[in-house]
C-alpha cells in the first residue's frame, strides 16, 4: 500500500468509524425480530457491514500489519458478514421458528463483532510496536549522507526520512482511534503536529549541509535539528504509550519477540550471520522499549510489593538475560562470519534465546498482577497463534537440538540406536506403513514389499531401496543389491503391506546377513536386523515375523558400530587452499562422521584420546599476514604440551602460511615427515600420534596451490584397542600344572611319571623364556625340520584321490585339522617334545 493510498484511507475510512459501526451493529441487536423485516433497516445494516469490511481490509493491507493478523482480520470480517446475513434470515423466518433461534443468531453476531474488534486492536498495537522501534535510524542515515556531500543519496534518504515521519503520525492517529483517554489523545495529536512541522526543517538542514559539508555552521545547524527531532519523537512515543493499554502492548511485544527469536534460530541454523545480527538487534530494541514502557508505567503506582516484583523481573531481563543474549549473538555472528561453523554452540544459543522469551513472559505476568480496577487480563493474550504456533516453534527447535546432540554423542561413542517396524496389510490398528529409524531419523522408503536400509561401519546410512517382492524380478534385484554390499555393513529390513514369492530369490543373500526364515506368507509382517560378516557373533542380529492380522513386527536396539567392535574410528579430513577448484571454504575434520574442526583460516587441530574420544579443537591462523609467526609458535607450544597417547588430526584452510615453519619440529614429533609445507595457498591434511612409534597408521597429504584439496579418509585402529587385545592375549595364556615326565623318542609316546610333589604352574611363554640358549637353538633347528615335514605332507595329501573313498576324505580332514593345531594351538609341553609329538601324529595319520 503506497503512502498516497494510505492518505486516502485516512481521509475516508477512519478506524474509529469502523469501531463505531461495530458498536452500532451490536446496539441494533437489541431490536425485536420484526424490526429486521423492514427492507430499509436491512439495507442500512448491510451498508454498515460493507463499510466495516472495507475499512478493516484497508487496515489489514497496511505495511505494519503482520501476516497472521492480516489473515485473521479478513476471516473475521467475512464471519461478521455471514453472521449478519444469518440473523436477517432468522428474523425473516421468525414467524415459523422458535425465538431462541433468533437469539442464537444475535449472540453469534455479537461474538463475531467482538472477535473482529480484537483483531483490529491487535493490528493497531502491531503498528505501535513496530513503528516506534529504532526511530533514530532514518535521521542518522540522512545526516551521514549529507556529511558526505552526495546529493543523490541525500535525496533518497530524505524520502525515507519523510516516509518514516509520515508513518509515525499515521500510527499515532491509529492509536488515538483505539483509545478513550481524551487528555492522552490531545497530547498525541499535539506531539504529532509538532513532528509534522519539524520534518521539512530537518530535510532543509540536511540539504544545507550537503551543499556545505565542511561548514561548521551547517554542521551545528544540523546537530540542533537532530536533537530537536529526537526529542520530539521521544515525546510522541511516550504520548502514544500513554494511551495504549499496557497489557495489549506487552502481549503483542511478547509475540513479536518470540517470532524474532525463532527467526534468529533459523538464521543461525542456515549460517546467515547478517540476518541473525539484524534480527537480534530487533530483539534488543524491543526489550529496551518494553523496559522503558514498563518503568514509566510503574511511576503511576506507590512503591510496594507489586512494583518490587516488576522491577525484579525487568532487572533480570536487562542485567542478566540480555547481557548473555548479546554475548552469545556476538560469538555466533563472529564464528559464522569467519566460516568457523564448528565454533557455533547451537544448543547454548537456543537455550539463551529461550531465556529471552521467558524473561519477557515474566515481565508481562508481573505487570498483570496489579491489584486495581484496570488489572483485567488483555484479551489479546488468548491468541492461539502465540500459544500454539510460536511457542511450539521454539520448543520444537530446543527439542530437536537436544535430540541431535544426544544422537551425536551416541555416534561419537561408536553406537547406533535403531528401530525396525514392519506392518502387514491387515494388522489391527495399522496402516501398513513401516519405519526404519536410525538415530532418530526415519530412512524407510515406505514402499510395498521389502524396504532395505544399509549402514556402513560407522553407522551412517549409505543406501536405501525398496523391492516389491511380489514380483520375482524384484527378488533377483534384491539379491544382487545385498550381494554388492561390502563386508562389515548392517542391513535393516522391514516389510510394507506384504512380501511375495520373489523373496525366495534373495533368500541366500539374506542368509549371508544372518537371516533364517525369510519366506513370510501373504500379508505377514517381517522385521530384520542383519550383518554382513561374522553375524553369528553379533548378538543383535535377529528377525521377527508375525502372521497376517497379528502384526506389527518390531525390533529396537542400541548396538556398537562395526568399526567400534573392531576397535576402529573413522577419520575424514578435507583441507583446501584458497585457489583450489572447487574452493568451498571447508577445513573439515570428521571423527565418526561428527564435524570437530573449528574451520578457521590456517591450521585447524583436533585432539582425541587414545580411544578416539574427542577432547578439544584449536585454530591457529598461520596464514595471518601480520601474526603468522606468533600463531606458528602457539601451535608448536600447543602440540608439545599435549600428553602422551593423543591422536592429532589437522586440516588447513586457505593457506598454511609462513607460520607453519615455526611449528614443523612439533609436527615431526607427532609423526609428520618432511616435506610438510605445500607452499603458498597449498593444502595440508595430517593424522598423527603423540607417541608415533606405537602406531602404524600415520598419514599426511599435502598439495600445492590449485592441486587440492588434500584428503584423508581412513579407518584407524585405536591404540587403546591394541592395548586391550595385548592384555587379553596375556590373560588367555593358559596356566597349567606341569607334571614330571620323560619322552621316549623311539616310541613317540608320552609316559607320565608318578610324583608326590606339588605340581609346578607355568605358562608356555614362561617356559620358552627360561630355556638355555642351547635348547633354544635346538628347538629352532627342529622347527625348520618340522616345517619341511609339514610341506611334504601337504604335497602328499593333495595327490590323494578321494573320489568315492570316505576313508581318504576323513584322513585328509584329520591332516588339515592337525596342521591347524600346529599353527594355532599352544600346549603344555616343552617345545622340543611338542614338535616331536606333532611329527608322530602326522606320520600316524599318513600311515
Amino acid at each position: 500500500m503506497t503512502l498516497s493510498q494510505l492518505d486516502m484511507y485516512w481521509e475516508t475510512n477512519k478506524l474509529d468509524n469502523q469501531l463505531k459501526n461495530l458498536d452500532d451493529i451490536v446496539a441494533q441487536l437489541e431490536r425485536e425480530p420484526e424490526d429486521f423485516h423492514d427492507k430499509e433497516n436491512q439495507n442500512d445494516l448491510h451498508l454498515l457491514v460493507d463499510d466495516i469490511v472495507t475499512g478493516a481490509s484497508n487496515l489489514a493491507e497496511s505495511v505494519c500489519t503482520r501476516e497472521k493478523t492480516r489473515q485473521k482480520i479478513f476471516n473475521e470480517s467475512r464471519h461478521v458478514k455471514v453472521a449478519i446475513k444469518g440473523l436477517i434470515d432468522e428474523c425473516d423466518n421468525h414467524a415459523h421458528r422458535d425465538k431462541s433461534d433468533v437469539d442464537g443468531a444475535k449472540r453469534k453476531v455479537g461474538k463475531k463483532a467482538k472477535d473482529l474488534t480484537k483483531q483490529l486492536t491487535r493490528s493497531v498495537v502491531d503498528h505501535v510496536s513496530d513503528s516506534f522501534l529504532e526511530t533514530n535510524v532514518p535521521i542518522l542515515l540522512l545526516i551521514k549522507a549529507a556529511e558526505s556531500g552526495n546529493g543523490r543519496e541525500v535525496e533518497d534518504c530524505s524520502n525515507l526520512f519523510m516516509g518514516h515521519a509520515d508513518k509515525l503520525q499515521k500510527v499515532a492517529d491509529l492509536a488515538c482511534s483505539m483509545s478513550t483517554n481524551v487528555e492522552g489523545i490531545k497530547m498525541v495529536k499535539i506531539a504529532a503536529h509538532q513532528l509534522k512541522l519539524l520534518c521539512p526543517q530537518v530535510v532543509n538542514a540536511a540539504h544545507t549541509l550537503t551543499d556545505r559539508p565542511k561548514s561548521k555552521h551547517a554542521r551545528e545547524n544540523m546537530s540542533v535539528f537532530k536533537e530537536a527531532w529526537l526529542q520530539q519523537v521521544a515525546i510522541l512515543t511516550e504520548a502514544v504509550d500513554d494511551i495504549t493499554t499496557i497489557d495489549d502492548f506487552l502481549t503483542v511485544s511478547e509475540a513479536h519477540i518470540l517470532e524474532d527469536i525463532n527467526h534468529c534460530i533459523e538464521a543461525m541454523q542456515s549460517n546467515d550471520p547478517e540476518t541473525l545480527d539484524r534480527t537480534a538487534g530487533a530483539v534488543r530494541g524491543r526489550v529496551k522499549r518494553v523496559d522503558h514502557v514498563v518503568m514509566s508505567e510503574m511511576l503511576n503506582y506507590e512503591p510496594g510489593q507489586y512494583t518490587d516484583s516488576v522491577y525484579r523481573a525487568v532487572g533480570t531481563m536487562k542485567n542478566r538475560i540480555m547481557v548473555e543474549f548479546a554475548e552469545c549473538v556476538e560469538m555466533v555472528v563472529d564464528a559464522l562470519s569467519k566460516g568457523n561453523v564448528g565454533d557455533v554452540d547451537e544448543a547454548l544459543f537456543i537455550d539463551v534465546a529461550g531465556l529471552v522469551h521467558e524473561g519477557m513472559r515474566d515481565i508481562r505476568k508481573a505487570v498483570a498482577l496489579r491489584d486495581d480496577e484496570e488489572s483485567e487480563e488483555s484479551e489479546l493474550d488468548e491468541d492461539p497463534l502465540l500459544k500454539e504456533s510460536l511457542l511450539n516453534q521454539l520448543a520444537e527447535a530446543q527439542i530437536q537440538q537436544r535430540e541431535r546432540l544426544a544422537y551425536e554423542q551416541l555416534i561419537a561413542g561408536g553406537k547406533i540406536q535403531f528401530e525396525v517396524h514392519s506392518e502387514g496389510l491387515d494388522d489391527p490398528g495399522c496402516k501398513g506403513k513401516p519405519h526404519i529409524v536410525v538415530n532418530g531419523v526415519d530412512y524407510c522408503p515406505h514402499k510395498r514389499g521389502h524396504n532395505v536400509v544399509v549402514l556402513d561401519q560407522c553407522g551412517n546410512v549409505v543406501k536405501q531401496q525398496a523391492f516389491d517382492t511380489t514380483q520375482h524380478k524384484e527378488g533377483v534385484a534384491m539379491a544382487k543389491f545385498l550381494d554388492e554390499i561390502p563386508e562389515n555393513h548392517i542391513a535393516l529390513i522391514a516389510v510394507q503391506e506384504t512380501g511375495g514369492d520373489g523373496i525366495k530369490a534373495a533368500a541366500e543373500a539374506l542368509k549371508r546377513f544372518g537371516a533364517k526364515d525369510v519366506d513370510a506368507p501373504y500379508g505377514a509382517s517381517w522385521a530384520f536386523a542383519g550383518y554382513k560378516g561374522d553375524h553369528e557373533n553379533k548378538g543383535w542380529v535377529t528377525e521377527v515375523a508375525r502372521p497376517r492380522y497379528q502384526g506389527p513386527a518390531m525390533i529396537s536396539d542400541m548396538i556398537n558400530t562395526p568399526a567400534a567392535d573392531m576397535g576402529q574410528i573413522h577419520v575424514s579430513i578435507h583441507a583446501e587452499g584458497c585457489e583450489d577448484n572447487p574452493y568451498d571454504r571447508i577445513a573439515s575434520v570428521k571423527i565418526n562422521s561428527i564435524e570437530r574442526s573449528p574451520m578457521g583460516r590456517g591450521m585447524n587441530v583436533v585432539v582425541l584420546d587414545k580411544s578416539g574420544n574427542y577432547l578439544l579443537s584449536k585454530n591457529f591462523d598461520t596464514a595471518d599476514p601480520y601474526h603468522a609467526v606468533n600463531e606458528g609458535k602457539r601451535m608448536s607450544k600447543f602440540l608439545d604440551e599435549l600428553p602422551e597417547d593423543r591422536i592429532v588430526a589437522i586440516a588447513s584452510l586457505e593457506s598454511v602460511g609462513d607460520g607453519l615453519e615455526e611449528a614443523k619440529e612439533a609436527l615431526y614429533r607427532v609423526g609428520a615427515r618432511p616435506p610438510i609445507d605445500p607452499g603458498q595457498n597449498g593444502s595440508f591434511a595430517f593424522i598423527g600420534y603423540t607417541s608415533p612409534a606405537k602406531v602404524g597408521w600415520l598419514k599426511q597429504v599435502h598439495k600445492k596451490r590449485r592441486q587440492g584439496p588434500s584428503k584423508i579418509n581412513e579407518f584407524i585402529l585405536t591404540p587403546a584397542a591394541v592395548e586391550e587385545v595385548i592384555l587379553e592375549e596375556e590373560e588367555e595364556e593358559q596356566v597349567f600344572e606341569e607334571p614330571a615326565y620323560h619322552f621316549d623318542e623311539n616310541k613317540y609316546e608320552r609316559i607320565i611319571l608318578s610324583s608326590e610333589e606339588e605340581p609346578v604352574k607355568h605358562s608356555a611363554s614362561s617356559i620358552m623364556r627360561s630355556l638355555p640358549d642351547e635348547e633354544k637353538a635346538k628347538i629352532s633347528k627342529l622347527n625348520e625340520g618340522f616345517l619341511l615335514e609339514k610341506n611334504r605332507l601337504i604335497s602328499e595329501v593333495s595327490r590323494w584321490d578321494d573320489s568315492g573313498n570316505e576313508i581318504i576324505v576323513l584322513a585328509k580332514r584329520m591332516c588339515m585339522i592337525m596342521m591347524d593345531m600346529s599353527d594355532f594351538t599352544r600346549i603344555s609341553l616343552h617345545c622340543q617334545d611338542y614338535f616331536l609329538l606333532q611329527l608322530f601324529l602326522y606320520r600316524h595319520c599318513f600311515e
